[in-house]
C-alpha cells in the first residue's frame, strides 16, 4: 500500500489543501492520505482551535473524494510535537506499507533546520508539491546533490533516489492556488464573508459560521 503523509494546523482546511492532496493522491497512485493536524506545532507561537474542530472540517473538506484517514498522534496542545517522532510512530503501524511524507515548498525551503531531517529522508519518501511563491530551484538542487541522488524526470516531476532507496519527489501541481488559513482566518475576523467562502469547501465554510470559529 501507498500511504501519504500530510501534517500541518488546518485551521481552517481550504480548497489550496483539497487540490492538492487530491492531485497527489491520483498523481503519485497512493491509496490513502494520512491526515496529521497539529494542535501544538514548535515551528508557529500561536494557539489554534480544539483538535476536535479541526478533524471535523477535515472530514467535511474531503468527504468521499479519497481513501483518508484523520491521526491523533499530535492532538494534545499541551505537548510539543515533531514530525521525526511522528514519522516514527507511524511506520511502527505501516512497517510494510511505502510511505510518502508530504511537505509543502515553503517548508522544504527550511527543511534542514528542521528537528532531525537527514533521519526523516532516510525513513520515508519526500513529497515537495510546488506552488509560488514558493518555488524550489529544483535543476541547482539536482547539482548540489548529485553525489548522493540519482534524478529522473517524468513529465513535470522530477524524482530523486537516494542510497537508501528512499525518494525526494518535486512535483510541480497543475493547479496552484495562493491562498493560506492566515489569510481567510482574517478576512473571516473582518466578517468579509463573501471573499472567505471562496476558498473554502462550502461545508467548511458553514461549519465555521455554525460553530462561531474565529469569529471575535
Amino acid at each position: 500500500m501507498r500511504i501519504g503523509i500530510i501534517g500541518g494546523k488546518f485551521d481552517p482546511m481550504h480548497i489550496g489543501h483539497l487540490s492538492m492532496m487530491s492531485e497527489l493522491q491520483k498523481g503519485l497512485n497512493m491509496d490513502k492520505i494520512l491526515v496529521v493536524p497539529n494542535s501544538n506545532p514548535h515551528y508557529r507561537e500561536s494557539k489554534q482551535i480544539s483538535f476536535r474542530y479541526v478533524s471535523a472540517m477535515i472530514e467535511i473538506a474531503i468527504n468521499d473524494s479519497f481513501n483518508y484517514e484523520i491521526s491523533d498522534l499530535e492532538s494534545n496542545p499541551e505537548e510539543i510535537h515533531f514530525s521525526f517522532n511522528t514519522i516514527k510512530e507511524i511506520k511502527k503501524k505501516y512497517k510494510d506499507e511505502k510511505l510518502f511524507f508530504i511537505i509543502g515548498s515553503d517548508q522544504f525551503l527550511n527543511f534542514e533546520t528542521w528537528h532531525k531531517p537527514d533521519e526523516i529522508k532516510s525513513l520515508v519518501n519526500l513529497v515537495v508539491p510546488i506552488r509560488p511563491p514558493y518555488i524550489v530551484n529544483t535543476q541547482k538542487w539536482i547539482l548540489e546533490n548529485r553525489k548522493s541522488y540519482q534524478s529522473k524526470v517524468y513529465k513535470k516531476t522530477v524524482f530523486l533516489k537516494n542510497l537508501s532507496e528512499k525518494m525526494i519527489i518535486f512535483y510541480d501541481l497543475e493547479k496552484k492556488i495562493e491562498i493560506s488559513s492566515f489569510e481567510i482566518k482574517k478576512l473571516l475576523v473582518e466578517k468579509k464573508y463573501n471573499e472567505a467562502k471562496q476558498f473554502l469547501p462550502q461545508g467548511v465554510f458553514e461549519y465555521i459560521l455554525d460553530n462561531n470559529l474565529y469569529i471575535l
